[in-house]
């Protein structure tokens, strides 16, 4: 089979994408891929990824995939291509997408692990950042605010609420209105107990992406992640509170609690044994290495370790891992 499969790939007219998904020895042996089974099964499980991503219509798709047990890496090499050689488009978009997917499939129990970690710490950002505005909100009816910039916001965004129709939630805002409530919570995230509920989300988000990235995308500003736009919402909802005169006096405020108590300083997320950054570090030894090339007309395929594949599928998809270089990114 191989012989025949290194000259269908050699001869063909069309794009050929050539993928690597590589383990360190360690992981493949506790994660069972330190066999062509385990390998197979989930490259098999994930033919509709190569569909949507190498833009290839199912009943064109052509992948074969070879396993190698390399002593400190072992990996699987993967071919795609579609027998129709004008059709197949693979993006930046498309590579990140499989890479996420392959690495969610064989890394499976420590992202359910980092995901709880990350829901947890999302609760208690959204519930600091309620609990601080409010004290902030306090301190204004004292006149006496120390984040005189949110203070002023909060004014201008009551007053611009007042003369809004329609519902008052972020989605349904104009343009200009939504501005200041992003700056608010954009504001609101330099807090001091906020900014440290912040970071340990963020170190969750960098240990996942640690597994199938040599580095890490920078964060973008609170008002800005989508998992996070209820903070938006609860801004709103206080600025409504803020026009009719509702805010919590000073006895009052002396009894709101902070989330679990107190805010998550970093000695507290030491304490419950999740040190992000340490953590985030020991994954960049651990993690999935990705490779993707293409190349036009002929080129050998290893004659090492078994072939596998599919001529036609119902579904498509799959991206590469490499030997710790950077992912090259080819033109569609």
């Amino acid at each position: 089979m191989l012989s025949r499969v290194a000259e269908e790939v050699a001869n063909h007219p069309g794009v050929v994408w050539t993928n690597v998904i590589s383990l360190r020895r360690e992981d493949a042996e506790r994660l069972g891929y330190d066999s062509a089974a385990q390998w197979q099964a989930l490259l098999r499980s994930r033919v509709e990824l190569l569909c949507e991503n190498y833009k290839i219509d199912s009943r064109n798709l052509k992948w074969y995939a070879a396993f190698h047990n390399e002593s400190h890496h072992p990996h699987v090499h993967l071919v795609v291509y579609s027998a129709n050689p004008s059709e197949g488009y693979l993006t930046k978009k498309g590579i990140e997408t499989m890479r996420s997917v392959y690495a969610h499939d064989i890394f499976r129990q420590e992202f359910m692990s980092i995901y709880e970690r990350k829901t947890e710490y999302r609760e208690q950002l959204k519930e600091q950042a309620n609990t601080s505005l409010l004290f902030l909100l306090q301190q204004m009816q004292t006149g006496i605010c120390h984040n005189e910039k949110i203070a002023e916001q909060m004014q201008l965004l009551s007053r611009r609420l007042k003369n809004t129709g329609g519902k008052k939630v972020y989605g349904y805002l104009k343009s200009d209105v939504k501005a200041i409530v992003n700056s608010i919570v954009d504001e609101l995230a330099k807090e001091e107990r906020v900014a440290v509920c912040y970071q340990a989300w963020l170190q969750c988000r960098d240990e996942i992406l640690h597994y199938y990235k040599d580095t890490v995308p920078k964060p973008p500003p609170l008002s800005e992640q989508k998992e996070l736009k209820s903070i938006k919402n609860m801004v709103i909802r206080e600025a409504l509170q803020l026009g009719r005169g509702e805010h919590p006096t000073a006895d009052e405020m002396v009894y709101m609690p902070t989330p679990s108590g107190t805010s998550p300083a970093p000695s507290d997320v030491q304490r419950r044994g999740h040190h992000p950054q340490q953590e985030a570090a020991h994954h960049q030894h651990t993690q999935t290495h990705w490779a993707v090339s293409l190349y036009r007309g002929r080129r050998a395929l290893g004659d090492r370790g078994g072939v596998w594949g599919a001529d036609r599928a119902g579904g498509a998809s799959g991206n590469g891992a490499g030997t710790g270089r950077k992912p090259k990114f080819p033109a569609g």
